[in-house]
């Protein structure tokens, strides 16, 4: 496991406000990042099973929505995904347009105990540690600077919870 430590910030300070990312620097494809809800489940299953189909990490998108769900269901206390959508842009001049939702392009898993997270029988991070258990981007969204924003918003979201570091395990 790598422990990857975040830098401090002022206790006393409030939590900084999300600066907008705009994906291509385009204002018309603004990314949120937010809790998984049941809403968007089936729309990060698919993220979850296309950002992984060429690797040995592949889930079946059965297997994604069942995950979805089971991690919605827990405390957040037990754990949390994120996801990461790209909201319609301001440029929306049709009504449908504008009322169409948001795209889920990416999603952050992250545990904060063994209930949560696959067994490990070497490098276990501490089982009250956050524990990033992945972060998934649609292939067709990639290079883009998605996933630093989804590894930004976990790291934020570590830090106002009063966590100073994030375990995760790298390939």
């Amino acid at each position: 496991a790598t422990d990857a430590s975040l830098p401090s910030t002022s206790s006393s300070a409030p939590p900084p406000s999300p600066v907008p990312f705009f994906v291509d620097g385009n204002p018309g494809k603004q990314l949120r990042v937010e809790p998984l809800t049941a809403v968007t489940i089936n729309q990060a299953s698919v993220v979850i099973t296309r950002a992984f189909a060429a690797s040995p990490q592949y889930i079946p998108i059965d297997e994604c929505k069942t995950y979805c769900n089971d991690m919605l269901s827990k405390d957040a206390a037990e754990g949390i995904i994120f996801v990461g959508a790209i909201l319609p842009g301001p440029d929306c001049v049709a009504d449908a347009d504008a009322a169409r939702p948001p795209r889920v392009v990416a999603t952050a898993s992250l545990s904060f105990c063994d209930t949560s997270r696959e067994s490990f029988k070497s490098l276990k991070p501490p089982e009250d540690a956050p524990y990033l258990c992945n972060i998934a981007v649609d292939p067709s969204f990639r290079r883009k600077g998605i996933a630093r924003r989804m590894l930004t918003h976990v790291e934020d979201y570590c830090r106002q919870h009063g966590w100073g570091q994030v375990y995760l395990h790298v390939r």
